[in-house]
């Protein structure tokens, strides 16, 4: 059975503890599960609540709205959580997803220039792998003639 969320396979309600609800209901794309225990769990940790939702739109069945992605990312700053790598490629995937490749773009020069900010070691092989397959794709469907 569907939620009223949209996602793939209902409500998921494993356990009490709000950070597992939180990464149970992203797994399957149940952003309305997922919004539901956001608020507890992002109270215990929020870097990795805000990870959680940020993957629970990337998997949920309908492609968020790009005014979405833009309202976690201002509620992040706000609340002075700085993105992870996890976050970024998760951030990467979903304005792939969504066609804003100006905005994937701009991530990727975020990421690189955050690990030369501080001495680390940048984007990792995911990232970037991530990145290139997006935009080849971009590419290729863009190079695809009309039928």
């Amino acid at each position: 059975a569907r939620s009223q969320s949209g996602s793939r396979g209902g409500r998921v309600t494993a356990g009490h503890d709000p950070m597992e609800q939180l990464q149970a209901a992203a797994k399957v794309g149940d952003l309305g599960g997922a919004r539901q225990v956001f608020p507890q769990a992002c109270a215990v940790s929020p870097g990795v609540a805000f990870g959680h939702l940020l993957c629970a739109h990337l998997k949920a069945e309908s492609a968020p709205k790009e005014a979405e992605v833009e309202a976690v990312l201002a509620e992040m700053r706000a609340r002075g959580v700085t993105p992870s790598l996890d976050i970024w490629t998760t951030l990467l995937q979903l304005y792939l997803r969504l066609g804003c490749y100006a905005k994937a773009e701009a991530v990727v020069g975020q990421v690189e220039a955050q690990g030369e900010e501080a001495g680390s070691s940048g984007p990792d092989s995911y990232f970037y792998t991530v990145a290139l397959h997006g935009f080849s794709r971009a590419t290729q469907a863009a190079s695809e003639p009309y039928s």
